[in-house]
This record gives C-alpha cells, structure tokens and sequence, in this order.
C-alpha cells in the first residue's frame, strides 16, 4: 500500500458511479487481504456492499470507534460514503482520521456528492481527486482546489460512467486518465 494514493477526494453526481468505483477498489483491497471498512447513511447500501467490505456501518460515531482500533493493528483501507452525513454526525471526527490515522497505513475515501461542499480542511487532507460527473460550478471549484488544468480536462471528458484521476494536489503537471466500466464491470483505463 505504500505506493497507492494516501487519501483520496471522490466527489460525483448521484448514479454516477462513484458506488461502483468503491466496490472495485474494496474488491481489489480485501483479495490483497487489506481490511476494508465503509461508512454509508444508507441502509440499502450496506446491505449491498456488506459482500464487498470487511466491515460495514451505517451509524458514524459507531463507525469511528471500530476503525479506530482496526487502524491501530493494521494499515487498512477507509471508505466514507456520503461524507456530509458522517460530518454532521461526528464533526471533527473526519478531519482527524484524515490527519492523524495515516501514519498507521490507513487510506481513506471521502465519497461526496457536491464538491463545493467539501470544507477547505478536508478537502486539503485529499492528495488526490477521482471526480465524476459533475455540475459546472462543482467542476469549478474542483479546478480552483486541484488546479486549472484539472477543469480543462474534466469538462469535455466527464459524462455518466467516466471520472478522471488527479495524481496529486501538489504535483506541478496534472495527469489526468478517464476510466470506466464496460458492461461486465470490468475496470478499463483510457488514456485522455
């Protein structure tokens, strides 16, 4: 895990396909015997990722408690879907798992739906950004945040099942990559 992405900003209209791209991910994660933990608000998506994960929980403070003792044993993978659910419930409790928790090993998704809604300290703990589809002033913001190159590239090429993969906040190049899904659900790179 130490040459993968730390923590990772995954902000994307609903239905399209950040859900997908996190079971992937989640998948890839536990058949390399990496322990993976997902937050989601949503009962009927733990019920569906539950095959997927290692540990799945719909209440925040819950969740925080568990994966903070899994964190302290070994480098594992965080994924926190609906991320403004899980601020309102624990406010400050995001902003340390990104700080702190990553110098246990730990790698964290923070699934959002508006990326204009991501607070500066969050968003600033995020070294890289798989952003799909977006509206235009989120597209913006992103831009302003990852840099401007990231809006040119993102604009033409983001529309549903597509999302592009910023390397990292503070590299001077922006290299940016569409991926998708094919019918199968297989994990296919194109080159922009």
């Amino acid at each position: 895990m130490d040459n993968q992405i730390r923590h990772a900003l995954v902000p994307g209209m609903t239905r399209s396909g950040k859900g997908q791209l996190m079971r992937s991910i989640a998948e890839s994660y536990k058949k390399q015997g990496v322990p993976t933990l997902y937050f989601t608000s949503k009962e009927v998506e733990a019920l569906d990722v539950k095959k997927h994960v290692d540990f799945v929980e719909t209440n925040a403070e819950s969740f925080f408690q568990t994966s903070e003792k899994i964190v302290r044993q070994t480098p594992c993978i965080l994924m926190i879907d609906e991320a403004a659910d899980f601020q309102q419930e624990l406010p400050n409790a995001l902003r340390e798992m990104l700080n702190k928790w990553g110098v246990y090993g730990c790698r964290i998704f923070v699934v959002v739906q508006r990326a204009k809604m991501v607070p500066p300290n969050i968003r600033n703990s995020c070294e890289s950004c798989i952003a799909f589809k977006q509206f235009p002033d989120d597209a913006k913001f992103l831009a302003e945040s990852y840099g401007t190159e990231f809006l040119q590239i993102s604009l033409p090429v983001v529309k549903p099942g597509y999302f592009l993969y910023r390397e990292s906040a503070y590299a001077p190049v922006v290299a940016g990559r569409s991926f998708y899904f094919d019918a199968n659900g297989n994990f296919i790179r194109v080159r922009v």
